[in-house]
């Protein structure tokens, strides 16, 4: 048990859940596509971490123009050395893991407010 600890120690993979993020415009009711997910703002999300982040929210609406707007991803760097300075002890094995699933990537901006402005 505590080797399998040890393991997941410094794995970013174990704080990488869906993130909730909140999307609002004016006008109200505006379609909005972010990565595979739609609705109408305004909205709350949960959007997966690592390689799954999506990377624009797409706002339109009817007589309106539409927006695209980058989501703002950050970096775990306290994960990284986390798994980095077990690896000495334990192998490139959690290190690994989440290079693969780019588990130390996460939404650093969960609340998106866009105004359209109507079509002249």
């Amino acid at each position: 048990m505590a080797v399998a600890l040890a393991f997941l120690t410094g794995c970013a993979t174990l704080a990488n859940n869906n993130q909730q993020v909140n999307i609002d415009s004016k006008p109200d009711h505006a379609d909005v596509t972010i990565g595979k997910i739609t609705g109408v703002t305004p909205m709350a999300v949960g959007v997966p971490g690592g390689w799954g982040i999506p990377r624009s929210i797409e706002i339109g609406k009817e007589g309106w123009q539409g927006q695209t707007v980058a989501v703002a991803r950050g970096f775990r760097t306290s994960d990284l050395i986390l798994d980095i300075l077990p690896g000495l002890l334990l192998g490139p094995f959690p290190l690994l893991i989440d290079l693969m699933t780019g588990d130390f990537y996460y939404v650093s901006n969960t609340s998106y407010y866009v105004r359209l402005n109507p079509v002249k």
